[in-house]
């Protein structure tokens, strides 16, 4: 299935076809000739961060201020998500239109022209004129000029996730040690790679489990909650491309791999979590990861997270942002939106830039 096909698929069946725990319209834009999903979501207080920014920026960030932040800094966190939650809510950013959502957590755009993005905003607003638009992903490590291109054309970027960008090519990074150790720990026999020729559809209820057990079990339930037509659609069509790792007869570990525009990322990984530490499914998922953008000879992003752990990997640290156009919208949404904004940009990418 090619992104056009699962676009089609989406704008008749909506967005709760690819993911269980998301709901909304969507529709078709165009990018430079890149057709491009354009997500009205109905948010709930369930849905994925991928398909809501209130969970994105409020439910998201408050459950991780639990676990990960030190106590002395969860005051600052609630301090934080508290207003940031009212005023997401009068600028009405809970029911944006999201523009190039393909509901997974990293998009990756075209490289194009601020009058291509200009086309594609006024392409938006017209299906879309009483909510706010938004852009998720944007990252000048990913598309050096695009922050800047929307920032002129009178959007506000938000800080959104410190993510972690490699280049493969640069010989430096198969020089770490860490990499090198877990290229020997890949090179094993005790742990099998599976190509994505080798899976089968009887093997995908089983990725699927260890996707869930993974993102939805062990980490949070706002993160997508990729449905059966999902994986059946990548299996079928390389829509992302799946690689598992196999031990004694059983498949263990799970990695759907994206490749757009240059770039390659995983929004789908996954692992057997009652296997041994010893076995280092995470690592061997991770250089596998590696290996194939060097293969395919393009840039890896690594997404967020395990922050130390992507760094020793060669990972660079790069501020994403959501950008917000709302200067179609009431006076007293713009002003909301616009706090809203300032506020995160005063404390959220401070902690964003500190803790990942």
């Amino acid at each position: 299935m090619s992104d056009a096909a699962w676009l089609a698929r989406a704008t008749q069946k909506g967005a709760e076809h690819w993911l269980d725990n998301a709901s909304g319209c969507i529709r078709s834009v165009d990018l430079d000739g890149y057709a491009q999903p354009l997500l009205l979501s109905e948010d709930t207080p369930t849905t994925s961060y991928v398909a809501s920014l209130a969970s994105a920026w409020v439910r998201y960030p408050a459950e991780e201020a639990q676990h990960q932040l030190p106590p002395a800094f969860r005051h600052v966190a609630r301090a934080v998500t508290a207003p940031a939650s009212v005023l997401l809510r009068a600028g009405g950013l809970h029911r944006a239109a999201v523009l190039g959502n393909w509901l997974v957590s990293t998009n990756l755009y075209p490289q194009t022209s601020a009058k291509a993005w200009r086309a594609a905003r006024d392409a938006a607003l017209a299906l879309s004129a009483d909510r706010p638009l938004a852009v998720r992903s944007v990252c000048a490590g990913v598309n050096p000029q695009l922050p800047q291109m929307l920032l002129e054309d009178g959007w506000l970027l938000v800080p959104a996730r410190q993510v972690y960008l490699c280049d493969p090519s640069d010989p430096e990074v198969w020089k770490r040690n860490n990499v090198r150790n877990d290229k020997r720990l890949l090179g094993k026999s005790d742990v099998e790679v599976v190509g994505p020729k080798e899976i089968s559809d009887r093997d995908l209820p089983r990725l699927r489990h260890l996707f869930r057990s993974v993102f939805m079990d062990k980490h949070s339930t706002l993160n997508p909650d990729f449905s059966n037509a999902y994986f059946t659609a990548c299996h079928q069509t390389h829509l992302l491309e799946f690689y598992a790792l196999r031990h004694e007869g059983t498949l263990v570990g799970v990695m759907g791999l994206m490749e757009r525009h240059g770039w390659v990322t995983t929004p789908l990984l996954g692992y057997d979590t009652t296997k041994p530490q010893s076995l280092a499914l995470y690592r061997r998922l991770m250089l596998l990861m590696l290996t194939e953008s060097a293969r395919r000879q393009a840039r890896l992003h690594y997404s967020s997270g395990a922050g130390a752990f992507k760094r020793a990997r060669g990972g660079e640290p790069a501020l994403e942002y959501t950008a917000l156009y709302v200067r179609h919208l009431r006076r007293h949404q713009r002003a909301a939106v616009h706090t809203f904004a300032a506020l995160n940009q005063r404390f959220g990418a401070p902690l964003l830039q500190r803790y990942g």
